[in-house]
């Protein structure tokens, strides 16, 4: 993947294909577990700001992509941010997580929501 600045969204990969020879159906996803959906596939968002980050069903699946870790983020840890409700704070993790190259570990609730 090109990381130069301008460069296009990158392509989009050919459906994933099961062990039974069919296209993954992704409308039984809601009753799996986020990990179970996601093995072997990331997940590409392109962020308002013009930088991106991948979804991933676990760390073996996040050392798969090529990518620096810090804009990978594990099922585990995409369930962390989702449950922070104010989003600057959730600007200024990833923005951590992405300077230092980490993993979230964990995510506790202060009072307030953070």
């Amino acid at each position: 993947m090109a990381d130069l600045p301008g460069s296009e969204p990158t392509k989009p990969t050919e459906p994933d294909i099961d062990a039974s020879g069919g296209t993954r159906d992704f409308e039984w996803c809601e009753t799996l577990p986020t990990d179970e959906v996601l093995k072997g596939l990331a997940v590409e968002l392109y962020l308002a700001d013009g930088d991106r980050l991948f979804i991933v069903a676990d760390e073996a699946d996040a050392a798969k992509v090529g990518e620096p870790r810090g804009i990978v983020y594990t099922a585990a840890e995409a369930r962390g941010i989702v449950q922070i409700d104010d989003p600057s704070l959730v600007t200024e993790v990833h923005r951590w997580k992405r300077e230092f190259n980490a993993t979230l570990r964990g995510c506790r609730k202060n009072g307030g929501g953070r």
